[in-house]
């Protein structure tokens, strides 16, 4: 963190606009583009008179939002993230992985812990089964540690089983790992890896999420984090993953991103 200039980074004015552009109703990333296309600056939607604003297709209830934002709760969440040290990445911002940037639905914002230079490093991503066989912990130990002698950034989701084996294969072979997470930066999910977050952020890893720090592990926050894996990375390796799994979503996505996908199946063991 401490190679990138400020100028590189939000300041704390820039960090609370965008907060509040993040918490307009319905502004999502498709609106956002389009809106960046009509102004010199997207935080300028900020300085434009009231009367203005309907000529940018916003809806009133946006309108209301941007031109009365709840500074006092976004200066409590700047002033929480600036606290731990953690860093926002919008959308257009030049740290913003590229790779994530050209998907379908890239996050309009990034909420980062740790090394952000790993972003856009090359990555592979390691999903797969929650109750993997001896063999499939084994493969996965042997393949991350193949790759980190590569010089490749292991990429997964903090959850149970293939994902945590991974995460932890980096960090024992002195390599460097990324954590998406399904919830807030506040709410490390599952807990028992709470322990495996704060290590991975330790040896110069990064955690990731697209969440407000006190954002639940809710069901359907975990797809979305399912396409910032495969969109962040340069292939995907699935290990023993079932039919109907997350596992499976995230190669799913992967595929139609372009992107490599490698498989290790039970069915073949």
């Amino acid at each position: 963190m401490d190679e990138f200039k400020d100028s590189e980074l939000l300041s704390k004015s820039q960090l609370r606009l965008w907060m509040a552009l993040y918490l307009c109703p319905q502004l999502g990333i498709g609106a956002l583009k389009k809106l960046e296309a009509l102004l010199p600056n997207l935080l300028s939607v900020f300085q434009l008179p009231e009367s203005e604003l309907p000529n940018y297709k916003l809806s009133p209830k946006q309108i209301t939002k941007l031109l009365m934002p709840d500074w006092q709760y976004i200066d409590r969440l700047v002033d929480w993230l600036t606290s731990q040290q953690i860093l926002v990445l919008p959308f257009n911002h030049m740290l913003y992985p590229s790779l994530l940037f050209n998907t379908a639905r890239p996050p309009v914002l990034l909420f980062l812990k740790g090394n952000i230079k790993l972003l856009n490093q090359v990555q592979l991503a390691f999903v797969g089964s929650r109750n993997p066989t001896a063999y499939g912990s084994q493969v996965t130990k042997n393949f991350v540690r193949e790759l980190v002698g590569l010089q490749v950034v292991i990429t997964s989701g903090l959850a149970i089983g293939i994902d945590g084996i991974a995460h932890k294969a980096a960090l024992s072979a002195k390599g460097q790992t990324i954590a998406v997470l399904g919830s807030g930066l506040n709410q490390i999910y599952p807990k028992r890896h709470l322990y495996l977050a704060e290590q991975i952020v330790e040896q110069d890893g990064l955690l990731v999420s697209e969440f407000l720090p006190n954002v639940p592990p809710v069901q359907f926050n975990f797809p979305k984090r399912n396409r910032i894996i495969a969109g962040m990375t340069n292939g995907t390796v699935v290990v023993e993953a079932a039919i109907k799994s997350g596992s499976l979503i995230t190669a799913q996505i992967a595929v139609e991103e372009g992107r490599d996908v490698f498989a290790i199946s039970w069915q073949y063991l």
